[in-house]
């Protein structure tokens, strides 16, 4: 009798000690499941501040009337944007773009196109509406690569130019799970830029080359 009392008295000692060295030390298993779901709702929360990565893609009007008639439709515009929390309720924004149009001049409806590589930086406000909803509006500058061609024999076929012009964006986000987010966004740029031709008789003068963009994009929370 003694021996099977001492027998069952190590052998639960030995399981004891087994699902003790299984959890952390001086943590009951109820607390470390508590806190493992406070981490896991703190992470699929807007409140806790985490660098992002998105891709985004709009649908972009030019604002200069004249720019509206050669290219008189919209098209699509892709960018690739980041953010980095500088404070609780501010961050560092970037971007690289890409647009193209295609269209035909005024006078001749000779073929022409325009496409453009932005390159922006900014600062961007956020408020938290709902631990997965927040709105933001983005500020800054915006540095533009423009490259017009154009199908005339009386004009430059092709002509470049490129200078720093402004951007801004609001928007909200909506936090999905996993870190993953929609974001339904609207954007305006503004640049005034001055093309300077080498044929003789063709003036130059500068002309907006900005517009609004409106999308959705898709992105990541760290």
């Amino acid at each position: 009798m003694k021996k099977t009392l001492a027998i069952f008295i190590l052998s639960s000692l030995s399981l004891y000690a087994d699902g003790f060295t299984r959890h952390k030390p001086g943590v009951s298993r109820p607390l470390l499941v508590f806190n493992e779901k406070l981490e896991s709702e703190k992470s699929s929360s807007f409140s806790n501040r985490s660098p992002t990565i998105e891709f985004k893609g709009g649908y972009f009007f030019f604002s200069n009337s004249q720019l509206r008639d050669i290219y008189n439709k919209g098209g699509y515009d892709f960018q690739l944007s980041g953010t980095y929390p500088l404070y609780k309720w501010l961050d560092l924004y970037a971007s690289i773009e890409y647009l193209r149009r295609h269209g035909y001049s005024q006078n001749g409806n000779q073929a022409t196109a325009i496409w453009q590589i932005p390159l922006s930086l900014g600062l961007r406000a956020i408020a938290t509406l709902h631990e997965r909803v927040e709105y933001y509006f983005t500020l800054g500058p915006r540095y533009f690569f423009v490259h017009t061609h154009q199908d005339s024999c009386y004009v430059d076929s092709s002509l470049s130019a490129n200078g720093l012009g402004g951007f801004a964006n609001t928007g909200f986000n909506f936090l999905l799970c996993h870190g993953f987010f929609l974001d339904l966004f609207g954007e305006y740029s503004y640049k005034k830029m001055r093309f300077h031709p080498s044929r003789p008789n063709v003036s130059a003068r500068d002309i907006q080359i900005g517009g609004y963009t409106f999308g959705l994009g898709a992105g990541y929370k760290f």
